[in-house]
């Protein structure tokens, strides 16, 4: 879908600008995007710049950045651990703890990690449902 936005710029409230610029919201396997097109003149200009971000979804180009290609576990054991050994005093804690969550969601990218799965995760790690045993690591 494309629409055109009007301006909200403080200083147009009220009154008639020409500062209104082309949107475009689509889904695609329960995946929603959405953004700006600042340089589209035309509804076809448009048209023209949301095929091309559909082809890239398609082909898996859009929207990974070349860092982004890693899992939970690699970032936290590349990114977040050493970080956290220089500043933090409770470092001993992060490394603990990272174990267990490397254990469960660390081959896993962080778009494959739901909020549902964190749910479950926190109710099997308190003991919830399991009757009060706590366990070590589990697959979800």
């Amino acid at each position: 879908m494309i629409f055109l936005r009007p301006c909200k710029r403080k200083e147009c409230e009220g009154k008639q600008c020409r500062h209104k610029h082309f949107h475009y919201r689509f889904r695609i396997n329960g995946v929603r995007y959405r953004g700006a097109i600042p340089a589209a003149r035309t509804k076809w200009d448009a048209e023209q710049a949301v095929a091309k971000i559909k082809r890239d979804v398609f082909e898996g180009k859009y929207g990974t950045p070349a860092s982004g290609k890693g899992n939970l576990g690699e970032f936290i054991e590349k990114e977040y651990l050493p970080h956290a050994k220089v500043n933090k005093r409770s470092f001993k804690n992060d490394n603990s703890r990272s174990k267990v969550v490397i254990a469960n969601f660390g081959n896993k990218s962080f778009r494959e990690i739901t909020a549902e799965m964190i749910e479950k995760f926190n109710a099997i790690w308190l003991g919830q449902l399991q009757g009060g045993e706590l366990p070590e690591a589990r697959q979800m």
